[in-house]
C-alpha cells in the first residue's frame, strides 16, 4: 500500500446569490471513511465583513489556506490602507491554490461576498488548482453531486429568488445530501450577506448518524 499525503474529510459548502444577498453555507461533520472524528468543525471562514469563504476537503489543509490567506490579505490591506474586496480576494485565492499545483491543498471552496463598489454579491467557485469560476449559484465537496441536481432543479430556469426562498432551497438541498452522503451532517451552519448590513449567522440541525 503506498503512502498518500491526503485524506478527504468530507463535508458539503453551498452558497447562492440574489440581487440583495448572498448566503453561504456548510456543515460541521469532520469524518474520515466511516469515521466521524469531530461534530462542530464548522467549513465557513470569514475575513471580513463582505467576504466568507467555504472550504470541504482535507481539514489540515483547510487551516493551512485560511492562514496562508489571512497573512495575505493583512499584507495587501497594511500596504493599500483599504479593506480588500471580493473580486480582489477572489484573485488572491486563485493564485495561492495554482502557486501550489504542483502539491496542492486538498480542499474544494467557494467564495461568497458583496463588492462595496457597487453592493452587488458575487459568488466564485475553484477547483483544487485554482480554476475559477463565478456563478450565481455553486456547491462543493463530498455532497456536490447530490446538491447541484436540486440546485438546477429549483434555480437554473427561475427569476432571482427572494434570499427567504433562497435559503428554503439550501435547507433543501443538504437535506437531500445528508441522507444519502455519510461525510454530511450534523449542523448546518447558513450565512446570510447583504450590502452595508452585518453577517447574519443561523445553525439548524441536519442528521448526526
Amino acid at each position: 500500500m503506498s503512502f498518500s499525503p491526503y485524506t478527504d474529510n468530507g463535508g458539503t459548502c453551498v452558497a447562492i446569490a440574489g440581487p440583495d444577498y448572498v448566503l453561504i453555507a456548510g456543515d460541521t461533520r469532520m469524518s474520515d471513511g466511516y469515521n466521524i472524528l469531530h461534530r462542530d468543525i464548522p467549513k465557513l471562514s470569514q475575513f471580513n465583513e463582505n467576504i466568507v469563504m467555504g472550504t470541504a476537503g482535507m481539514h489540515a489543509d483547510m487551516i493551512g489556506l485560511r492562514k496562508e490567506l489571512g497573512i495575505r490579505q493583512q499584507e495587501y490591506e497594511y500596504q493599500a490602507r483599504t479593506k480588500m474586496g471580493v473580486a480582489a480576494f477572489a484573485q488572491l485565492l486563485a493564485t495561492t491554490l495554482y502557486n501550489r499545483r504542483f502539491f496542492p491543498f486538498y480542499t474544494f471552496n467557494i467564495l461568497a461576498g458583496v463588492d462595496t463598489k457597487d453592493n452587488t454579491c458575487a459568488i466564485y467557485t475553484y477547483d483544487a488548482v485554482g480554476c475559477v469560476l463565478k456563478a450565481p449559484y455553486a456547491a462543493s465537496g463530498a455532497g456536490e453531486s447530490l446538491v447541484l441536481p436540486v440546485l438546477d432543479a429549483e434555480l437554473k430556469a427561475r427569476d432571482p429568488v427572494t434570499a427567504e426562498e433562497a435559503k428554503r432551497v439550501l435547507t433543501a438541498a443538504f437535506r437531500a445530501a445528508d441522507e444519502r452522503e455519510i461525510s454530511t451532517g450534523d449542523t448546518l451552519m447558513i450565512w446570510t450577506m447583504r450590502p452595508g448590513q452585518e453577517i447574519v449567522k443561523e445553525t439548524m440541525p441536519l442528521r448526526r448518524d
